[in-house]
């Protein structure tokens, strides 16, 4: 039986809170994206949780999610 391949490697590359949400910088491959929670990323991805310390992307074609520190603990 062979497992469902591990979810991309997204490379953080920041944050920033608008004063109601935090909406993140993401890169995969040669594409960059910003993105806010609930976000989809080239149909395949969704950005499903952004907090301080951490956001989690979701493939869709696997369920697979990948959380992503970003470093801050506040």
């Amino acid at each position: 039986v062979s497992e469902a391949p591990p979810p991309p490697a997204f490379n953080y590359l920041g944050k920033q809170f608008d004063g109601q949400d935090w909406e993140v910088f993401l890169s995969l491959a040669d594409r960059t994206y910003i993105a806010k929670a609930g976000a989809l990323l080239d149909d395949s991805y969704k950005v499903e949780s952004i907090d301080a310390s951490s956001v989690t992307v979701v493939d869709l074609r696997t369920s697979q999610s990948q959380t992503i520190s970003t470093g801050d603990r506040r």
